[in-house]
This record gives C-alpha cells, structure tokens and sequence, in this order.
C-alpha cells in the first residue's frame, strides 16, 4: 500500500478504484469489464471511449497485487488473503467504494443506448450485450450494492426504475443467464418498479415509490408481472424479511 500511495495522485488513485473494484465486486469481473466500469463519470449519458483504460496500466498501479487470468481474462487479487485483508480495511482505506459502484452502475444502466427498452430478438441481445460490456454486472448486482448506500442513492435508483424503457432493458438482463438457447433472450418477466425493489430488498426505495393513498398501494403492492408474480413473491424468494413486512403491512395479499 506504501508503493500505490507514493504514485502520483492520478495513479494512486486509479489504483484505489481497481482495488476496490476487485474487493467488493459480487462476482470476477473481466478486464472488459472492469475498464468500461472505471470509464464511467457521473452524469454521463454515453461511455466515453476515450476514458477507458488500458488493462497493463491497471495492473501496474496496483504495484502487484492483482492479476490477469490469460485464458478467462478474469482480473483478481494475487491471493484471498489480500481480499480479506481489503475487507477488513475498507472503512479506512475507500469508505465510498459501495457508493461509488452503486452510482457507476445506475449511470451505466441509464444510459441513452438503453432508451429504447429490451430486445425483441436474440441477435439484439447478444449484440447489445457485446457491444455494452458492464451491462451484465450493472443490471445483475447494482441492487446488491445498494443496500449499503440506499440513502446516498436514492434519487438516481428512483429516477432509473420509473423510466419504463430502462426498466425493461435492466430487467431482460438481470433474468437471462444463458443467451444460446434459441428465443431465450424472451424468456423473462415483465416487472413494475415496486418487484425489482422487493427483488433486491430496497426497503427505501420501495417507500419512495409507493403511490399515496391506501388505495392505490395496495393495489400496486399486490400488481402481478408477465409472471403472474407479486412484489412479495420476489422479496419472500430471495430472503428480504423487512420487505415483505412493509409489503404486508401495505396490504399485500399472501395468496
């Protein structure tokens, strides 16, 4: 850590961004991956292909504590003791890491080359989500990071999932895992705001877009998806409890 925080300050702090990257990334990221999420500025509405860096640079300013797999092109910590080591220290080390990763990830999924919603075919999918190499990771793993920083991120996660088109982009993504099935690229379900909240257990989000009225909550907690599934089937599934309390104490209906 003395060698990456001598580097100058750019470096250091490049090197701070893929060290965190590495650390609290909910899967490997490859190195297409995490050099698109390390392009990403706030407020962007496209990436900027001239801010991505290159793979040999990130590597060097992290002075060798990570590396590159030659056959998965996976980018890693040199060894698990470094990522409990990084864990341990995080607080002290880059105390907004999640809240970062959450920010890039929602400017990411806002983007305007997801405007016009999901594909309707998979020649489409497959080409948006070559042509978009942080799609998959935003879309999946977004919420999870958000649960640290829900407050911080509020307005932007709000701002994202009532604009339908991106919602349906976000959605297509987050329930396909395997594109070479023929018409798989079609095989998921059609949310509202208030399921992808329960999905990923956002209990302040899930407040904020909540309809006034006791009516009209209780009709949008218990709205059903393409699936025929409600919000509390979603945070039941995935083992959010104070989701579906609030849920219940909105009047969804068990059954």
């Amino acid at each position: 850590l003395q060698r990456i925080e001598g580097q100058l300050d750019g470096d250091s702090k490049l090197a701070r961004e893929v060290l965190s990257w590495i650390t609290f990334a909910k899967r490997p990221l490859t190195t297409a991956e995490i050099c698109c999420a390390l392009a990403v500025e706030p407020n962007d509405a496209e990436l900027d292909l001239e801010n991505i860096p290159d793979i040999e640079d990130l590597v060097s300013v992290c002075a060798g504590l990570v590396v590159v797999d030659p056959e998965s092109a996976i980018i890693r910590l040199v060894h698990y003791t470094t990522q409990d080591y990084f864990e341990k220290i995080s607080n002290a080390w880059n105390p907004s890491a999640n809240l970062h990763i959450t920010t890039t990830c929602l400017t990411y999924l806002s983007f305007s080359a997801f405007q016009d919603g999901s594909c309707s075919t998979d020649r489409e999918f497959k080409e948006r989500l070559q042509q978009n190499k942080f799609l998959d990771y935003a879309a999946k793993h977004w919420g999870e990071h958000a649960t640290w920083v829900e407050t911080e991120v509020f307005s932007q996660a709000c701002r994202m999932l009532l604009q339908s088109n991106l919602l349906s982009c976000a959605t297509q993504v987050l329930f396909i895992t395997d594109i070479n099935y023929e018409n798989n690229s079609q095989t998921y379900p059609k949310l509202t705001p208030l399921h992808y909240t329960a999905r990923f257990g956002l209990c302040g989000v899930t407040k904020g877009i909540l309809p006034e009225g006791d009516e009209r909550a209780t009709n949008a907690v218990n709205s059903q998806d393409s699936w025929r599934k409600t919000p509390l089937f979603y945070a039941a599934r995935h083992g959010h409890v104070k989701i579906a309390q609030l849920l219940l104490e909105k009047n969804a209906d068990v059954n």
